[in-house]
């Protein structure tokens, strides 16, 4: 697509049906940046802001999507009221989705432990999935990652980045996706940060 770099991959057989979906979760993200010229982002903010592109990007694929509704979670003695980050259907399937935001920062005096950074943010994903699926049961539960990256120092930081990538795609996932700003211009947030790329990463229970 026009002014991003972007991967998608699914590794599970059972939801190649969310292909479409990641895909036009990276339109979203890219139509939004392409509106503000390259002034604003999506995924810069938080955890929210990150389940309402893809939300928006059910939407677009033809799906319907609720976010942030009451229910109980878990079962039993283990019962409580709480929220849930997202339901949607699309294909004919009924999916709830928990979800994690992590910041990257992919410079420093030493290289980031991106691996262990990957894995705690997929693990308490996965924690809170099996949790709530505990008690509605839908068809599909996810677990979802979002790792937004920033820098100060444009140059020194490519060479991370593309760690970062080969990192994600060796990670034990069900699927993932991601995308990098090539427009030219640089997203730089109010605190003076390249914000230049995000990835979504998901695990199915």
């Amino acid at each position: 697509m026009f002014g991003i770099e972007s991967e998608v991959k699914i590794h599970s057989k059972k939801l190649s049906w969310l292909k479409p979906v990641l895909e036009q979760w990276l339109r979203v993200h890219r139509d939004y940046i392409e509106s503000n010229n390259c002034d604003d982002s999506l995924y810069w903010y938080n955890e929210r802001a990150n389940v309402g592109a893809l939300a928006g990007a059910i939407w677009r694929s033809g799906g319907f999507a609720l976010e942030e509704f009451g229910a109980i979670k878990g079962k039993e003695e283990d019962e409580s009221k709480g929220r849930v980050d997202l339901f949607f259907q699309y294909a004919g399937k009924q999916v709830v989705a928990e979800a994690k935001q992590s910041w990257v920062y992919l410079t420093g005096n030493k290289k980031r432990d991106f691996r262990s950074l990957i894995d705690k943010a997929l693990n308490s994903a996965r924690s809170d999935i099996i949790r709530t699926q505990g008690s509605l049961e839908h068809q599909y539960g996810l677990g979802l990652v979002f790792l937004p990256t920033y820098t100060k120092d444009l140059e020194n930081s490519k060479e991370e980045m593309g760690r970062f990538l080969a990192e994600i795609n060796s990670t034990e996932c069900d699927f993932f996706a991601w995308l990098k700003n090539t427009s030219g211009e640089n997203l730089i947030s109010y605190n003076n940060e390249y914000c230049d790329a995000v990835a979504l990463i998901g695990v199915s229970v």
